[in-house]
């Protein structure tokens, strides 16, 4: 009886380990589950929704402003949903060369051409700026450049 006793309380305690063993490996995979939660990220960038975001989207902006709102959905699914919201701002576009004339030519000088004139030729620099009057008065064309006119000594 006594040696029936012992077979029996070593079966036991070998299935109480057994049944320790799979009951924390379930708990495991419960909560492994319960953790793997979808999550959707939503992209907006200046208020434009942005499917597939990458990231090249922000190339040649700066940030100004990046703030995310998370939202946890419910039991059982517990999904999570970021919506990303991103504010930039564009570095302003450079300014176009302006005109470079000659006082008394018709003919305008390029960028290069401006810079090989000797400064002891020049005897007044003029510059008109773009969307003044000034462009308008002499006739000239109003298309957002500035004007530089050069009266050379003579």
């Amino acid at each position: 009886m006594i040696k029936h006793f012992t077979l029996n309380y070593k079966h036991f305690t070998l299935m109480k380990k057994y049944i320790f063993t799979i009951a924390f490996a379930l708990l495991g995979i419960t909560s492994s589950m319960a953790s793997k939660a979808d999550t959707l990220r939503i992209y907006s960038i200046d208020g434009e929704r942005i499917p597939n975001f990458t990231g090249k989207e922000l190339i040649g902006k700066t940030i100004k402003n990046y703030q995310v709102n998370t939202n946890v959905l419910p039991a059982p699914k517990r999904d999570v949903i970021e919506i990303h919201i991103i504010t930039t701002t564009t570095p302003p576009a450079p300014k176009p060369d302006p005109h470079y004339l000659i006082k008394g030519r018709e003919q305008e000088l390029t960028k290069e051409e401006f810079y090989k004139i000797s400064p002891s030729k020049i005897k007044a620099i003029e510059v008109l700026k773009e969307g003044t009057k000034a462009i308008q008065e002499r006739g000239l064309k109003e298309d957002g450049r500035s004007y530089i006119i050069v009266t050379l000594e003579k």
